[in-house]
């Protein structure tokens, strides 16, 4: 290491930071749990609850990051404060209550990379 650069210059250094290399792992988690959720409502549109399911089942299978049930819906909700995707319809449960289903937007395209 050069002389010139101190130990607090090293651990403030956004490259070499241990909390740096974190936080871009749990956003590219993050974005790969979006992609997955937006590839699973493609399918079919979902209650939150039918989501988390049918993503925790086949998150394995298909190699979607792991995570928490409560991640799922955080990560969908992100979704659709983007507009991306978006309310279908209600589905009663078997109480008699009202569950929103979600859909992706139809005319959505994702950006090229």
């Amino acid at each position: 290491m050069p002389a010139h650069v101190t130990s607090l210059a090293r651990t403030h250094d956004p490259r070499s930071s241990v909390q740096a290399g974190a936080a871009v792992e749990r956003s590219n988690a993050a974005t790969a749990q979006k992609a997955a959720i937006i590839a699973l409502l493609r399918e079919q549109p979902m209650t939150d609850r039918a989501l988390t399911t049918r993503y925790m089942a086949v998150a394995v299978e298909r190699g979607y990051p792991g995570t928490e049930p409560d991640s799922v819906r955080k990560r969908r909700s992100d979704l659709t404060r983007a507009s991306i995707v978006v309310f279908d319809h209600f589905e009663q449960n078997g109480r008699g209550r009202d569950i929103a289903v979600w859909k992706v937007r139809p005319d959505y395209k994702p950006a090229a990379r």
